[in-house]
């Protein structure tokens, strides 16, 4: 799990979609697998460290030399969904000052001056358009969590 936990440290969703996107090109039969050399190119260029991708070389080798990236990269979204909603939870709950239920304009200044996002203040009004997917001036956990998960880190 060395693997997976390393992949969900270094990317947020939108990156472990692409790095799938990746191993699926080098798929031409659409087995989810893929051969050693392709893997270790791409979790490398993903965050995973030499060791770990060594190691799993190793494994791979050892079991007939294809690397099953379908699983690999299930568990890394999962871990990383999994992680990131708990996150989420906690940092909606703080910032909604008033405990509404959703953020205002004034609640997404505060989010825009932490670090989970990397977006300048001056941004604010483009954020809540952005995140107010049923355009009712505010931002629901649901809004929230949605956008958070795809681009947060």
């Amino acid at each position: 799990h060395e693997l997976q936990q390393q992949l969900a440290d270094a990317n947020n969703l939108a990156d472990l979609h692409t790095m799938t996107d990746k191993f699926r090109a080098q798929d031409p039969t659409g087995a989810g697998v893929v051969e050693a050399s392709v893997a270790a190119q791409i979790l490398t260029t993903h965050g995973v460290s030499a060791a770990v991708v060594q190691k799993t070389c190793n494994e791979v080798a050892t079991q007939g030399g294809a690397f099953d990236y379908s699983l690999i990269a299930s568990e890394a979204i999962t871990a990383r969904t999994q992680f990131d909603y708990q996150f989420i939870r906690d940092l909606f709950t703080k910032l909604d000052a008033d405990g509404s239920g959703a953020l205002s304009l004034d609640e997404l200044r505060q989010l825009l001056r932490s670090k989970a996002f990397d977006c300048p203040v001056s941004h604010v009004e483009e954020l809540l358009a952005y995140m107010d997917t049923d355009r009712d001036g505010e931002v629901s956990f649901e809004e929230f969590a949605q956008a958070a998960l795809e681009y947060g880190r």
